[in-house]
């Protein structure tokens, strides 16, 4: 049997002991949460209604901040390499990352890091193929010095329409070997020779969330679960407060209850709206239990959801759909926590994805150095905003129109464009007034030469 590199072995038991917290916490973030707590002799009935306490606020904390973290293209180092920024958004465009890049933001948000893989493309060597790749698929071992990346595993199972087996795939910075056995239980064994690595790096780039200095990562869910939890359980016990006690119930007492042919009692009354209660017997007794007050368990639901909000930085509104009558200055204040938060994960990010196109550099892309142009997603007044922008390109300030552009919130792509159409315009323009001026003067009577 052919010898397996120790390498591959390390990785999967890592792989292996990352995956089960990585799918608890991707169980939190799409609702699939643990029951509240539940009597082990409780009945089917109140079962059921435990398992529709649940209520996915992790997804809307995460999905708040994903939807503000959005590329919309690419800025090369120097400025007048506009062909580098077209290219580079061609290649984006081309592996669809436009959609991709929101679900690596969402992992990395999510698991606390997710993977961006770069390989040469042989099918068209000028566009390299990127992809997003999942943290429960993918184990990058790092330096304990710097934590560049030294070698990596993937691995993955087949799916239901394709053979059975499993493969993995061992990279390091010199070649990348290929895995395979017949299921869980099977040994791996080398399928064919390795492939050398035309990048001469390990072609995974990683998306890290709050990476402290010793190299930990930490998901952005895994403080709230705890919030999480007790909204849960506040849902069951409203729930079960709006099934038993939401209701007034009636007592009477001093009655002889009635009983059917099987000896099981039946209930004396029928009540309705439009009935009376009625007992021949003057030591009969009726009365009434108010009802259980639910705004107590709103309150107490709204009192975790801003507790939520607070450690989230997510605006409450957000989170309880509660904005009234707010003024622009009013809405960017409320929004300032996550605005802030945005502009940090979108450093770390950010940095991340200047590697990926170092990467599609090495496999091939005609592009130099660039980062991500990250689009304006932050509320705020247009008429302030162009108001603003108005002034700054006036004397004495007189910032570049292109500059003003950007600011606006404008992609590099559509900068080309605007620029584009003002040199159309000004071309049609100078064209119109030389074609008005010499036809003045083929028609100008004064103009005509002397007879003599």
């Amino acid at each position: 049997m052919p010898e397996i590199d120790a390498r591959l072995t390390r990785g999967l038991d890592a792989l292996r002991t990352q995956r089960g917290s990585l799918d608890r916490l991707h169980a939190w973030y799409v609702g699939d949460h643990p029951r509240p707590y539940i009597p082990r002799k409780a009945a089917d009935e109140y079962r059921k209604i435990v398992d529709t306490a649940s209520s996915a606020w992790l997804r809307l904390v995460i999905d708040s901040i994903t939807e503000r973290l959005r590329l919309d293209g690419w800025t090369a180092e120097d400025t007048d390499d506009a062909e580098t920024d077209r290219e580079a958004w061609r290649i984006w465009r081309a592996n669809r990352m436009p959609h991709a890049s929101t679900l690596v933001h969402t992992e990395a948000l999510t698991l606390g890091q997710s993977y961006v893989s770069v390989w040469p493309n042989p099918a068209d060597p000028a566009t390299p193929t990127i992809r997003g790749e999942s943290a429960r698929r993918v184990y990058v071992a790092r330096s304990s010095l710097d934590f560049s990346p030294l070698w990596a595993v993937k691995s993955w199972a087949a799916g239901p329409d394709e053979p059975p087996g499993e493969t993995a795939f061992l990279y390091d910075a010199q070649r990348v070997q290929r895995y395979t056995r017949p299921d869980k239980t099977g040994e791996w064994t080398p399928d064919g020779p390795p492939v050398p690595n035309p990048l001469g790096r390990v072609p995974f780039v990683e998306f890290s969330n709050n990476r402290d200095l010793l190299g930990r990562v930490m998901s952005e869910i895994a403080p709230l679960i705890p919030i999480q939890e007790r909204i849960n359980a506040t849902n069951l016990h409203m729930q079960l407060a709006m099934l038993v006690a939401a209701f007034r119930q009636r007592w009477a007492a001093g009655l002889v209850i009635p009983v059917d042919e099987n000896g099981d009692p039946v209930e004396p009354f029928n009540s309705a709206v439009d009935r009376l209660w009625v007992s021949d017997n003057p030591e009969a007794k009726f009365g009434e239990f108010s009802e259980s007050n639910l705004a107590n368990y709103v309150t107490v639901l709204e009192s975790l959801v801003r507790q939520l909000s607070a450690i989230s930085a997510v605006p409450a509104h957000y989170l309880l759909g509660e904005m009234v009558n707010l003024s622009a200055e009013a809405l960017k204040a409320a929004e300032a926590g996550l605005s802030a938060k945005v502009r940090h994960k979108q450093l770390s990010l950010g940095e991340s994805w200047a590697d990926v196109m170092e990467l599609v550099r090495l496999a091939g892309g005609r592009v130099a150095t660039v980062e991500p142009h990250w689009a304006d997603t932050e509320a705020r007044s247009e008429a302030q905003l162009v108001d603003a922008l108005s002034k700054l390109g006036a004397p004495p300030i007189g910032v570049p129109q292109e500059a003003l552009w950007e600011r606006y919130g404008a992609s590099p792509t559509l900068i080309k464009r605007w620029q584009d159409m003002q040199a159309r315009a000004t071309t049609r323009a100078t064209q119109a007034e030389v074609a008005g001026a010499f036809a003045a003067r083929q028609h100008d009577p004064l103009d005509v030469p002397d007879a003599a």
